[in-house]
């Protein structure tokens, strides 16, 4: 209660966390104090280093953020929280994942790319290829998800991986991350 005047709710967890909603009617001025309860200590959201495997969301998903990613070849690196300077066609990036059960997921990659930069890409999970373009997104900071197809996981350990198919214009792409979300 805030000053008797309704409730706190809280939402159950989704892949952006808990959902609190706040009374319609403003509480009393100075100032108001949420407090959160738990049943238990609350958990940070859990990550992986790079080559570890991506944990699974509460959701079913999996979010492979560049900092987990495996970078090989001459001039791909991480430059902060992207995967950029991808300019060779042998640079290669790699995550890990180990699904409990088998299942479809649709793949979405979250990228940015300049002007007069870009070029053809493979995502590889298995003997499973998607190939999708890297299109100029408004700039390197502009980033966009776009939507590169569906691959089926089986169950253990998984490696997804993303090569240029040819030379880039400029570079490839920054790579944010990528998105594994179960198939509706």
């Amino acid at each position: 209660m805030l000053n008797g005047s309704g409730e706190v709710k809280a939402g159950p967890p989704g892949d952006r966390g808990i959902e609190v909603t706040l009374p319609a009617q403003k509480p009393s001025e100075p100032a108001a104090v949420v407090v959160l309860e738990f049943d238990g200590p609350p958990k940070a959201a859990a990550t992986a280093s790079a080559g570890e495997p991506v944990p699974v969301s509460i959701d079913g998903s999996y979010t492979l953020p560049a900092g987990a990613a495996i970078v090989r070849g001459k001039t791909v690196r991480l430059e902060g929280t992207s995967i950029g300077f991808w300019t060779e066609p042998k640079d290669v990036v790699e995550w890990v994942v180990e699904p409990t059960k088998p299942g479809k997921f649709d793949v979405s990659i979250t990228l940015a790319v300049g002007d007069n930069a870009g070029g053809d890409y493979t995502v590889n999970v298995g003997d499973q290829k998607l190939s999708a373009k890297a299109d100029p997104t408004g700039g390197w900071e502009q980033y966009k998800t776009v939507r590169v197809g569906q691959v089926n996981l089986p169950a253990g350990r998984t490696s997804l991986s993303i090569k240029s198919n040819g030379k880039p214009r400029a570079a490839l792409m920054n790579l944010q991350a990528v998105k594994l979300d179960p198939a509706r």
